[in-house]
């Protein structure tokens, strides 16, 4: 950075173009010329053709601010579906596990420490049992096969009622052990639905709490632990044969035991407390010559502030994670206690689990919060809040995580389950989370710009279809994007919104230059950049001209005089002569525009009107009303205008749904430079001199109930694009439509060897060419065949917003409201991006539904 600072400074301290690529070439050798020739323009926003220290040093801080915000908001969520609710009872649930069906014996102590083999062991079934001794049976996709009562043996000592505290399957034995409220633990046979008791077993310190067992199909260990802080482990080295038995028991908490749980890598069972000084306790398990000879437990523990409520621990990694009313999640390796911290939930955690071969830990609190933790970065990754945890009021009594479906269920008197996108296949991909509003390629940096319904602009690499960046253009809330256009540079983008925000935006780094005043809080659906100045329409039926003013502090703006009677849907701009907008009863205004810079902000008229439901021929405009200028720089409320003429039409209103001007043309009597289309599906041609009108009409759809949404042209205007409500695309041969029809005007010159867009689509598109067919009405004579169509196929789902022709590649730009930004080639082929190829999406257009 010291050799931008000792370069060619000039103009307090700025670089123009070529004193930059001096600089930058010493600090950045790699990037080739045209590199830097992007990277100035992406800094220099306001176009002054200067970049000073103070604009590079924010372009690169927000640049990487973007990049790490694009990074967050783009992370596939680990559980992408929200919690499912299955099946209430009226009472709390004391035990819930998954007892995989065992194929090879040899795996189940890698099914007890939760490494999940991809192949095996992916079938099962769950066991849960309520406090009042319900035990249901439920299918690997929890869907309920049967139910029984366990009958729980009465305490003759105690008139009190017998409750279920926990419960775990020994499934080589075929066995449910279930503790209870009595300091006895029951066995039940689970071979059949009946689920008799087959033996208890009594004499214990205290009353059970927690259980766990593990086996390898030989060894099998069962741990204990009681309310008195004792853990008692039965170990049996041939289970199968002799059963459990050789128990030992020892004084490991000074409290209540909270979870155990046997960990066969480190031949140890943990257990956890809310005691500090044993908040983790490791009881080593002795081999069988050392149970013989009745040699002592071996312990070691961990000391936590506050202690901790629940543990985990993962044999891949050979880390604890744990947690308590301390609400922070430890993580930390067994053989040199260092613990790192996760802060965030704002109650003591309840529950917890780590997923080593994901690297991904999973809490929850007291209050239902749920999140899920990056074990590299440290960080939180998905934040659950309360409020989408809906299991009643209660806490959440069992958490049961299945490693092989990446399935977190939880419950209360209810089981809520939230599951993973194991494949990717739990949602599709696609480029936004909301509709489209639009999408415009941008020629300086070769990049496509697109906003959605959600308020987010993501920008692409056009050759790549890599996404650079993303921002939110309305921070505080989700407001819907609904017009873009870039500057005249197109160094800038202007966004407009629902709520009538009007902002410029640096959109290489998400950087908000301006903020726009605002005239009405409705919302905005054109906006035109010429020059100097912004035109804005939209549902305050008016037209507003804001002075693009880069060095003023204030912006002035006027609100023009005259207006819609219905909220304007459409506008477009014929260079910077004239300017089209379009209302929902088929009104058509066509502006005079002003273009002294002096008198940017005075009012435009309204030269002409069309409304093709009600005449072939211009009509009068609307009455105007008091003209209102400003400058301001807070919202102010402007009062709409009152109904018009429209309550007095008797024929019904067609409503226009895009106006498209054809620049190139010079305009004439018999030349169409004004293209509209409506919801009837009809596009109309229209010459916009006063002695013109409407001198063609054509079905631009090719079924019924189906409407013309977006229009646009290449540059030279040889091919006309149309986008459909159903998705389809139109491209259409209008080199020659409605251009010097009866002779009056004459044709510009044109270079014999001009490549022509047309010759580029491939003849199998071609069709044969209809008869002219002519209407007169009133001595004006409307032609009514249509351009030549070049091709026709559907791009999308759903109704096509936008759609661009990128000259340079010869490829079309489409946006629509499935929530999809596509690259096609012309003859109809879907542009894949290389990441999608690499995943094996090679699907190549889209499947019209029949």
């Amino acid at each position: 950075m010291g050799a931008s600072r000792s370069g060619n400074l000039h103009r307090g301290g700025s670089l123009d173009p070529e004193e930059f690529q001096i600089v930058m070439r010493k600090i950045m050798p790699e990037v080739k010329d045209q590199g830097l020739v992007k990277l100035f323009m992406q800094i220099d926003t306001n176009c002054d053709g200067t970049v000073d220290w103070d604009e590079f040093l924010n372009f690169l801080v927000l640049e990487q601010v973007a990049k790490h915000v694009m990074l967050t908001q783009s992370r596939t969520l680990y559980f992408p579906c929200p919690l499912k609710i299955v099946g209430a009872y009226y009472k709390i649930m004391a035990g819930l596990q998954f007892c995989p069906h065992i194929y090879g014996m040899k795996k189940k102590g890698a099914v007890e420490q939760g490494m999940a083999d991809s192949t095996a062991l992916m079938r099962g079934n769950y066991f849960s049992i309520s406090q009042d001794g319900v035990l249901k049976y439920w299918t690997d996709n929890f869907e309920l096969n049967h139910t029984a009562n366990i009958s729980l043996p009465c305490q003759a000592s105690s008139p009190q009622k017998i409750f279920v505290v926990e419960m775990v399957c020994i499934s080589n034995l075929d066995l449910l052990a279930i503790a209870s409220t009595k300091p006895d633990i029951d066995f039940y046979e689970t071979r059949t639905r009946n689920y008799n008791m087959v033996f208890s077993l009594s004499g214990l310190k205290g009353t059970v709490v927690a259980m766990d067992y593990w086996s390898d199909g030989t060894k099998g260990i069962f741990s204990i632990g009681d309310s008195n802080g004792y853990v008692t482990v039965f170990i049996s080295w041939n289970v199968l044969e002799n059963g459990l038995f050789n128990s030992r028991t020892s004084a490991v908490h000074k409290g209540w035991c909270e979870k155990v749980r046997f960990l066969s890598l480190l031949n140890a069972v943990a257990s956890c407390s809310a005691c500090e000084e044993t908040a983790l306790a490791l009881t080593s398990i002795p081999n069988l010559n050392e149970i013989e000879s009745k040699s002592k437990f071996c312990h070691s523990s961990f000391r936590f502030r506050k202690g901790l409520k629940c543990f985990d621990y993962s044999p891949e990694l050979n880390i604890f994670a744990g947690g308590g009313r301390d609400c922070t999640v430890f993580t930390w390796d067994p053989h040199s206690f260092s613990p790192s911290c996760l802060r965030g939930h704002p109650t003591p955690i309840s529950h917890i689990v780590i997923n080593g071969q994901d690297n991904r830990v999973i809490s929850v609190s007291v209050d239902k919060n749920v999140r899920v933790w990056d074990l590299h970065r440290h960080e939180c990754v998905q934040n659950i809040p309360p409020r989408d945890i809906d299991l009643g009021r209660g806490p959440i009594s069992i958490v049961c995580y299945n490693y092989y479906t990446k399935t977190l269920i939880m419950a209360t008197h209810k089981f809520g389950l939230l599951s993973h996108d194991m494949d990717g296949q739990l949602h599709t991909k696609t480029s936004h989370e909301k509709g489209l509003c639009a999408a415009l390629y941008n020629s300086n940096f070769q990049q496509v710009v697109s906003g959605c319904h959600k308020g987010v602009v993501k920008v692409w690499d056009i050759e790549t279809g890599k996404k650079i960046t993303q921002f939110q253009t309305s921070p505080e809330e989700c407001v819907e994007v609904t017009a873009m256009s870039f500057d005249p540079p197109k160094r800038r983008l202007i966004t407009g919104c629902y709520d009538g925000k009007i902002r410029l935006w640096n959109f290489n780094n998400g950087e908000l230059l301006l903020t726009l005043p605002v005239t009405d809080p409705s919302e905005i659906t054109g906006i035109q950049c010429i020059k100097h100045r912004i035109f804005v329409s939209g549902w305050s039926k008016r037209v507003v001209c804001y002075l693009d003013e880069k060095d003023g502090e204030m912006t002035r703006y006027s609100i023009w005089n005259q207006y819609h009677c219905e909220d304007i849907v459409t506008m477009h701009a014929y260079g910077d002569k004239m300017l089209a907008t379009a209302c929902r009863n088929g009104d058509i205004n066509l502006w005079n525009m002003r273009t002294s810079q002096a008198t940017a902000c005075e009012s435009g008229r309204i030269s002409l009107r069309f409304n093709a439901s009600e005449s072939h021929r211009p009509q009068e405009p609307n009455q105007d009303s008091p003209h209102q200028t400003g400058i301001v720089q807070t919202e102010e409320k402007i009062p709409k205008p009152g109904p018009g003429r429209a309550e007095m039409e008797k024929r019904p209103k067609v409503a226009v749904t895009k106006v498209l001007f054809l620049g190139t043309r010079e305009i004439g009597v018999d030349t169409a430079t004004l293209l509209t289309s409506d919801l009837s599906g009809y596009i109309h041609a229209w010459s916009t001199l006063e002695q013109g009108g409407l001198l063609a009409r054509f079905i631009g759809v090719h079924r019924e109930n189906m409407a013309v949404t977006s229009m646009s042209t290449d540059q030279r205007e040889e091919v006309l694009l149309t986008g459909d409500s159903c998705g389809f695309i139109t491209l259409w041969d209008i080199e020659n439509y409605c251009y010097c029809m009866h002779g009056v005007g004459k044709r510009p010159p044109q270079p014999e060897d001009r490549l022509h867009l047309a010759s580029l689509i491939p003849s199998h598109f071609d069709q044969m060419k209809p008869k002219p067919r002519y209407a007169e009405i009133e001595g004006w004579k409307i032609y009514l065949t249509p351009p030549p169509i070049l091709g026709i196929w559907r791009c999308h789902q759903s109704n096509i917003v936008s759609v661009e022709y990128v000259e340079c590649y010869r490829l079309i730009l489409t946006a629509s409201l499935d929530f999809n930004v596509r690259l096609w080639t012309l003859t109809g082929s879907y542009i894949v991006p290389p990441e999608d190829l690499k995943k094996g999406d090679c699907r190549r257009t889209v499947e019209e539904k029949t």
